[in-house]
């Protein structure tokens, strides 16, 4: 199940959550080494400002995207597809 009160395959808080914390701490540079090297603390800060300044935006503009074309099952081809 997923959080109370939303639609079948709605995505909740924690399921956004979850996507901003692995858009912003996954990729060729580890968690381990930012805070091997700049202790726990700055890479709380640093993954918090990364989620905020990069993430978020990002998560916002899929969402219209995907709400400005009608449901299909298209997903990203629909969006090229409209556009051109």
């Amino acid at each position: 199940g997923g959080d109370q009160g939303e639609e079948p395959g709605a995505l909740g808080a924690r399921h956004v959550a979850t996507l901003a914390f692995a858009m912003a701490c996954s990729g060729p540079f580890g968690v381990e080494n930012c805070v091997r090297t700049f202790g726990a603390t700055w890479s709380l800060v640093g993954f918090l400002l990364t989620t905020l300044i990069y993430v978020l935006p990002q998560i916002f503009m899929t969402a219209e995207l995907s709400l400005m074309v009608p449901l299909n099952n298209g997903g990203v081809v629909s969006w090229v597809e409209r556009a051109f």
